[in-house]
Formats: C-alpha cells, sequence, structure tokens
C-alpha cells in the first residue's frame, strides 16, 4: 500500500500547497483593502478638516474686506477715542455675526495706538482682551504684531488656545490679520473660530488631530504634548504609528497651515486581526475539503492498479509494499521467464541440430537416428546436393600472439556472421566450430562453381574487412546430406596435405590434390607455420629441430631424386621467403650481399650439406633478431627507467606506463619482468624507498610527511611500510639514526 499512501500524500500535500497560496492571496489582497480603505477614511476626514480651515480662512478673508469698506470702521481708524465711531463698529461687528451661519465664535478689531480692542462682545484693551477671552498672554499678542511689522505683506497668523466655558474648555484657533488699505494705521482684524466646530463630523478614536503652520505644530487634540510633537512633522514619528496628512491642503489665505492625524498601528492591526480569523477559518474549511477530495481523487485512480494487481494474481499487498515496484516485479519476472524458455527452446533446437549434423559428418549416427533427424529438420523436402568445406585460419599462432581473446572471440563471431549472411540464400546451410582454429561449412550446392565464388568472395570480405587471411578446404559434392561424412574426409583431406605449392590458394579442392605428383615432398602447412613463428622468434632450437623432422620424413635414407629435390628446396626458399616478410626484412639486410637463397640450396649435393646450409641461413636470421630484439630491449629499458625517474612522485599505475609505452597492459607488464627481472609495483616501491633515502640523507631535519609527498608515497604509512621491508625498521627510526 505504499504506493496509495504516496499518492495520497502527493495529493494532499498539492492541496496543501494550493490552499495555503490562495488563502495568501485572499488575505494579503483583503489586508490591501483594509489598509487602503482606512487610510482612505483618515484622509476624507482630514480633506475635511481642511475644508473647514479653508472656510474659516475664507470668511476671515471676507470679514477683512467688509472692515475695509465700512465707513464706521474707517472713522474709529482715522479719529482719537471717537465714542460714537467706536458704537457703530460694535453694532457692525454684532450685524456681521449674525449675518454668518456660526462660523465664527468672535470678532474683534484692534487699534494699537489706542490700546483698544472692538469685538462683537464689548469694547475693551488689548490686554484684557487677550487674557479674558482669547487667553493668551500679552507676550504672545505683541510676538503677533512684531510678525506684521516685520512683514507688511503678511496675510495672517494663527493663535490656538484654550478659554474657559461653563461646560469646561472650549479650544480656539484665532487668525489675526493686518489690515492697511485706507487705513491712517494698521487695523488688527481678530476672527476667532471654535475647534470643535471646525472637526465636527471628523473624529478618529484614539488618534491625534495635529495642526501644523510651517512644519511646526501649533495645536493638537490627541495624548500627545505639543512639546512632544516638535520633529513628529518632520518625518520622526514615534514607533507604533503612522501620520497623515492632506494631500491637497484647501487653505487659500494660509498654505502653510496644514492638518495631520497621527494614528496608532494597533487601529486597524485589529481589523486585520479580525480579517486573519476570518481567513484562517475559510482556510480550514477549504483545507478539511481538499483532504477528502484528494482520497476520494486517489481512491479513484488506485482502482486501475488494484484491478492489474488481481489480474496478476495478487490478492493482498503489504503496507510496506510498493505496488508499482511489484507489478514491474512480477512483469520483470514474466518477461525474464519467457526468455528463459525461448532461449531453452532456441538452444535445445540448436543443439539437436548441430548434434544431428556432427553425427552426420563423423559417422555416429545409427540408421534410424539418421531416419528421425532427416525427418525432425525437414532435410526429406531438401533434393539438392550437399558439400563440405573446412575454413581454418592460414595463421593462427600469429593470431594468437597479436591478439586478446576477446579480440579473437570477436573475429570469430564475426567470421561465423559472414558466413552466415553469405550463405543465406542456399536452401540449407549450417556452420559449426570443427576445433579452435576451424570451421565446418555444411550447405546445399546448387552449381558448384557458383559456390566457389561465393565462397571466395566471403573469405576476400573478411580477409579485407578483418585483415585475417583464411583457406578454405572443400570437400566433395555428394547427392544427399546422409553422405556429407564422406565429403568431410575429403575436405579433412585436402587440409592436412596442403602443400607449399597449394598454400597461398584461397580455396583447395580434392581434384586439385590428386593431381599433384604422387612423390610430391612432405611439407605439411602446419609445420611450416610453426618454422616461420620460431625463427621470428629467434628461436633457433626449435626452428632446427622442424626442419630436421622435414628432412627425416622426406629423405629417411639420406637418398633423393633431383625432382624431389628441387621441389623440397623450392618449398624451402618460399619459407625462407614468408620468414623475411614477417620480419619486414630484404635478403640484403640480413645476409651478405648478393646472397641469393635458392642457389645457396641448389649448390647442396647431399641431405647434410643441404641441412648444414638450411641452419646456416637460419642461424644467420635468428642473430638477427636477437640482436635487434636485444637493441629494442635496451631502449625499452632506457624508457622504462626514465618514465619511473620522472613520474615516480606521482600516482602511476602499470596502466599509465602501458599507455605511455603505447602497449596493452598485459604486454606492458610481461615487457617489465622481462626486462627489468621485477614486476611494475615491486620496482617503484624500490626506487620510491632510494629516493626517500637520498632525501634524508640530504635534508635530516625534513618532516617525513614531507619526505614521503616528495617521492609519491600517499602518506607516512606507505613510506614507513617501504622502510619496514627493504631496512627492517620504520622510516621515523631511520629518520632518528641519520
Amino acid at each position: 500500500m505504499i504506493f496509495f499512501r504516496r499518492m495520497l500524500k502527493s495529493s494532499v500535500a498539492i492541496c496543501i500547497i494550493y490552499t495555503f497560496l490562495f488563502t495568501l492571496i485572499i488575505y494579503s489582497a483583503s489586508s490591501y483593502s483594509v489598509k487602503k480603505e482606512y487610510a482612505n477614511t483618515v484622509m476624507s476626514k482630514l480633506d475635511h478638516i481642511s475644508t473647514n480651515i479653508n472656510d474659516r480662512l475664507t470668511r476671515t478673508q471676507e470679514l477683512s474686506e467688509s472692515l475695509r469698506k465700512n465707513d464706521a470702521v474707517i472713522t474709529a481708524n482715522t479719529s482719537d477715542n471717537d465714542i460714537y465711531a467706536t458704537t457703530r463698529v460694535y453694532s457692525f461687528l454684532n450685524s456681521l455675526m449674525a449675518s454668518y451661519t456660526n462660523p465664527f465664535y468672535m470678532i474683534a478689531i484692534a487699534k494699537i495706538s489706542d490700546d483698544l480692542i472692538i469685538s462683537n462682545f464689548a469694547t475693551m484693551s488689548v490686554a484684557r482682551y487677550c487674557s479674558e477671552y482669547l487667553n493668551v498672554t500679552n507676550e504672545d499678542f505683541n510676538a503677533v504684531i512684531q510678525e506684521f511689522e516685520q512683514d507688511p505683506l503678511h496675510s495672517g497668523v494663527p493663535i490656538v488656545s484654550q478659554i474657559p466655558t461653563e461646560s469646561g474648555t472650549e479650544d480656539l484657533i484665532t487668525i489675526v490679520t493686518c489690515e492697511r488699505t485706507g487705513m491712517k494705521e494698521p487695523l488688527y482684524v481678530f476672527a476667532s473660530f471654535s475647534m470643535d466646530n471646525i472637526i465636527q463630523g471628523a473624529e478618529m478614536e484614539n488618534s491625534t488631530l495635529i495642526i501644523g503652520l510651517d512644519n511646526k505644530p501649533i495645536y493638537a487634540n490627541g495624548n500627545f504634548a505639543l512639546s512632544e510633537l516638535d520633529g513628529i512633522l518632520n518625518g520622526n514619528v514615534p514607533r507604533g504609528y503612522t501620520l497623515f496628512r492632506a494631500e491637497n491642503p484647501n487653505s487659500s489665505l494660509l498654505r502653510n497651515l496644514q492638518p495631520y492625524f497621527l494614528v496608532p498601528k494597533k487601529q486597524y492591526i485589529a481589523l486585520l486581526s479580525r480579517l486573519t480569523l476570518l481567513t484562517l477559518a475559510i482556510c480550514i474549511m477549504i483545507l478539511i475539503s481538499s483532504y477528502f477530495l484528494a482520497y476520494y481523487i486517489t481512491k479513484k485512480t488506485y482502482l486501475p492498479i488494484r484491478g492489474l494487481l488481481s489480474a496478476l494474481g495478487v490478492k493482498n499487498v503489504s503496507t510496506k509494499e510498493n505496488e508499482i515496484n511489484k507489478i514491474e516485479s512480477i512483469i520483470t519476472d514474466v518477461k525474464t521467464n519467457n526468455l528463459h524458455l525461448q532461449q531453452l527452446v532456441n538452444t535445445y533446437q540448436i543443439s539437436l541440430e548441430d548434434r544431428f549434423i556432427r553425427g552426420l559428418l563423423f559417422g555416429q549416427l545409427e540408421p534410424a537416428e539418421i531416419k528421425q533427424g532427416l525427418s525432425d529438420f525437414q532435410f526429406t523436402n531438401i533434393k539438392t546436393s550437399f558439400i563440405t568445406v573446412i575454413i581454418e585460419y592460414a595463421d593462427y599462432d600469429t593470431l594468437l600472439q597479436t591478439l586478446s581473446k576477446d579480440s579473437i572471440t570477436l573475429v570469430k563471431q564475426t567470421i561465423f556472421s559472414v558466413l552466415d549472411k553469405g550463405l543465406a540464400e542456399m536452401d540449407y546451410h549450417w556452420v559449426l566450430d570443427l576445433s579452435t582454429d576451424r570451421y565446418i561449412i555444411v550447405s546445399t550446392v546448387p552449381d558448384p562453381k557458383e559456390f566457389t565464388i561465393l565462397l571466395k568472395h566471403l573469405l576476400n570480405q573478411i580477409e579485407t574487412s578483418l585483415e585475417i587471411e583464411l583457406f578454405a578446404a572443400m570437400g566433395s559434392v555428394v547427392p544427399a546430406i546422409t553422405e556429407i561424412d564422406r565429403s568431410y574426409m575429403d575436405a579433412l583431406y585436402v587440409s592436412q596435405h596442403r602443400v607449399l605449392g597449394l598454400q597461398h590458394a584461397i580455396i583447395c579442392t580434392p581434384e586439385e590434390i590428386h593431381a599433384l605428383k604422387t612423390d610430391l615432398p612432405f611439407y605439411p602447412v602446419e609445420i611450416e607455420n610453426s618454422i616461420v613463428v620460431e625463427t621470428t622468434r629467434g628461436n633457433q632450437k626449435e626452428a632446427e629441430r622442424l626442419y630436421t623432422q622435414l628432412l627425416k620424413q622426406n629423405f629417411p635414407d639420406h637418398t633423393f631424386s633431383a625432382e624431389q629435390m628441387s621441389q623440397f628446396i623450392l618449398m624451402l626458399v618460399s619459407t625462407f621467403n614468408r620468414i623475411l616478410a614477417a620480419l619486414n626484412k630484404q635478403p640484403d639486410e640480413i645476409f651478405p650481399p648478393n646472397t641469393i637463397i635458392f642457389l645457396e640450396l641448389k649448390s647442396c649435393k647431399t641431405v647434410s650439406e643441404l641441412k648444414e646450409k638450411i641452419l646456416e641461413l637460419t642461424y644467420t636470421i635468428t642473430e638477427n633478431v636477437n640482436t635487434q630484439k636485444q637493441s629494442i630491449n635496451e631502449k625499452n629499458a632506457k624508457l622504462i627507467r626514465l618514465y619511473i625517474e620522472e613520474n615516480y612522485t606521482k600516482d602511476i599505475s602499470l596502466a599509465d606506463l602501458a599507455e605511455y609505452l603505447n602497449v596493452s597492459q598485459e604486454h606492458a607488464s610481461r615487457v617489465f619482468k622481462k626486462l627489468l627481472n621485477d614486476n611494475f609495483k615491486n620496482y617503484l616501491s624500490h626506487f620510491r624507498y632510494l629516493k626517500a633515502k637520498e632525501i634524508m640523507s640530504a635534508s635530516p631535519t625534513m618532516k617525513l610527511k614531507d619526505v614521503a609527498s616528495a617521492v609519491g608515497c600517499a602518506n607516512t604509512g606507505i613510506l614507513s611500510r617501504l622502510f619496514q621491508k627493504y631496512d627492517g625498521i620504520s622510516a621515523a627510526e631511520y629518520l632518528k639514526r641519520m
């Protein structure tokens, strides 16, 4: 049930991921919406306050214009202590107060030279008005007057104050303006407004409204004192608060007068908390629904797997087993069993047919077995003649020396493949091993000449692709497969009696063998091949033994005819030519100048002279071979020693040396052993040991690990084992004795 659980876990994981992402998106969008809505609410309230401030400033500007046009005001400004003008101004101010829809809390004008203020309440001194009605000190008022004196074009100065009332206190903002047009002396206008009236309808719970002038707070209605708010409008907002300001202040008279709200973040964090709880509840609901949906989908998806397990005969699956692996294992077992059965069938079929063919070739079958085989393998329907051909290597010993076992196996497979494909058009053909260096072809022969041409083409194809020379010994053509034993014996006779005169032919037939004279010398190809191999190796004694064998076989009584002697000498000349070709030498490179091998042999009158001449020529060749070998060996030994001297500090191996010499690893090992009388590992170890002793003698204070690194030892342990092996003591002990 592992796969089912994995499917369910994957589905649930996907559901959790998508639910989390969906919830995150909803929460992000909702929180952004809540923050934006809250900010919009604050900004709308600020806009409302800003509009109210602008309205009051506009009313102040209109008030100044009305006063500037009023005769009573002008008269009061130009006359000194004119009671009548003062009374008229008082009446005028009251009428102005009545004309507005209660925007003003109170209004007043002041003539500083008379120390007189006329308001809509009464006429009094400046100090008294500032003290009783505005609750500001005379110093504050004088500071305002100084601003106008310093800047006659000043548009207005706000004064924020708090006055006592019957119900408590009242916050006022008084806009002081100065009228000079048409006036004898500056006329100061006081327009006072209630802050409660300005911010009415724009209150914010737990928030602080700040009125700023030139980024300096002049009014605050929250928990902060003005002294605590000095840096706020310049960006030093307290932690846990957010400062909102009107984006487009509407003040047309005092453009540097601006409202702000200092809002604690917990105001909208509370809203976000409620939103978070709601989102979490939705997330849990979606997650529960997703789990049940994932379980349902997984169960439905798993049904075909359960059906397949049932069809395969698996009733119960362990909770620790993977169903897919179980199915794959069963299918793999079925495929393996089917393949094994097919191989058994093919092997059994091939082995039976192979056994039958071999039995026919070697005459080992009873009549009843022959009859049964002809029926089983459908030979009864074949009416064509048959032939047996023995295919053998021209020089199998050289092939063994030059190629590895794997390469020889590949060569044999290639030869089998070429022969099998090339004979595919025949009604029947069979290729099998006779020995390690011979193959047998049993095939139908519609036309012997065409078959010979086809066989020659196949042998040339093999020689071209593999550079390996093959020889075909053909048997006689027989009318039925039951007589292939006779064809095989003829082919075997051709193979055994192939003489020098015919050995360079690719194909040889029984007729060609019988056409030779009966007194042809005994000169088997196997013996000649051995002579060539041993001579090119420099093995004079073995070559001498083989020549002696040929002479005894051909001339047992030391008598011979002239014709027989000539044929034997021709064969010897051909053998010497093969030896020279194998050595890639010309006669002048080995023998004295103008030496002609045929004439040297032809000059012999007796068998003893012939033998002596043969051995003399062979000795000259083997001496040359051994001298050349010695030179090559010395060169190779020098190369090997040089390679080790230059690379002993590195991590080198026999494979590296083989690559350096461009030979196989096995050949490199044999050459090393032969030339240096030791194997690569021992020689390298002893060389490193000697180099380490040289270094220790030259630098006794050198650390042991540095000595090991300098001679190519991976660690001091390896170096110590070398000293233990050759000196009987550790490297450290040897260093101490220095």
